[in-house]
């Protein structure tokens, strides 16, 4: 009996059969953890990325939006592009800084996990940001002077710089020479400054999007009637991002100004306006010198991310 049980013993000492599945057994603990980390750790890298993403385009829309209405577009278009249902997420929160033209975003939250929940872990923390500018560094004109060089006729007309913004809203418009009409003693009057002499130079809001000049002119001595005559009744505006005017019908007179410009009003000599009033055809009611100083400026354009 002893010597079959010692032969037993030695067998089961001796036996090889049966140990693959053994290590297999105590291998596939740590195999599937690891294969749970890798699956979770992959949801967690494009969860991420689709938050970042509809981060990314709501700090971008916020600054494209109209003023006063930036962080309530971003929260809009995040909310908009945010379609992931394994995240929970807090309310975005945005920052917005007039100064450097930014709008910062940040939302947190968790995802859940699948497989490492069996290890414990049923969830992970998110925190994500980002942050937009609408600033850029450009060349642009920042200085305009005006110089009356000629001036003729019945019209009183007034000329204005303006400014506008990326909407085309006017910005600022200011007032840089006059031209009034006197039927006596002089056949046509003055300006305001006297011709060849420079008004007062003009430093232009360096946050414009586009700037020009306005020419605004009185027509109501068209048929001789002096009692309009001076810088009053009827008058129609020449943009100069709009010409030609339309036509004005003003009794039995048809009125048709325009502006013909030459060169740039950084080039040497300055920017040639010749201004007809719509009196007559020969560009000569009025004849201007705009000159500028141009600089590096600091301005809104399209917004950008700067994380």
């Amino acid at each position: 009996m002893r010597l079959k049980c010692r032969k037993l013993a030695g067998e089961f000492v001796s036996s090889t059969g049966g140990n693959t599945a053994v290590i297999f057994g105590i291998a596939a603990i740590p195999l599937f953890g690891a294969l749970g980390v890798a699956v979770d750790f992959a949801r967690i890298d494009k969860t991420r990325s689709t938050i970042q993403s509809a981060m990314d385009a709501s700090v971008l829309a916020g600054l494209a939006a109209q003023s006063g209405s930036e962080i309530a577009t971003a929260t809009r278009i995040f909310n908009a592009n945010l379609n992931d249902p394994s995240a929970a997420l807090n309310a975005p929160a945005y920052t917005l800084d007039t100064s450097c033209g930014c709008l910062t975003g940040t939302v947190s939250g968790s995802i859940s996990m699948a497989l490492m929940a069996v290890l414990g872990i049923s969830t992970m923390p998110l925190n994500i940001s980002a942050k937009a500018t609408n600033k850029h560094t450009a060349t642009k004109p920042l200085t305009v002077t005006v110089t009356p060089t000629k001036a003729h006729g019945w019209y009183p007309k007034v000329l204005y710089v303006w400014t506008k913004d990326s909407s085309g809203a006017v910005t600022s418009m200011t007032q840089m020479l006059t031209y009034d009409f006197q039927f006596t003693p002089s056949q046509y009057g003055w300006t305001v400054p006297a011709l060849n002499v420079a008004s007062a130079r003009l430093t232009l809001d360096p946050n414009y999007q586009s700037w020009g000049y306005k020419v605004r002119v009185y027509y109501g001595t068209a048929l001789g009637d002096q009692s309009q005559a001076g810088l009053q009744g009827p008058y129609y505006d020449m943009w100069s991002d709009a010409l030609p005017p339309p036509p004005v019908q003003y009794q039995t007179v048809t009125l048709q100004g325009d502006v013909r410009s030459h060169k740039t009003c950084d080039d040497k000599h300055g920017q040639t306006i010749n201004i007809e009033d719509g009196g007559d055809n020969d560009y000569q009611d009025m004849v201007l010198q705009l000159t500028c100083t141009t600089g590096q400026a600091t301005v809104a354009g399209t917004p950008y991310l700067i994380n």
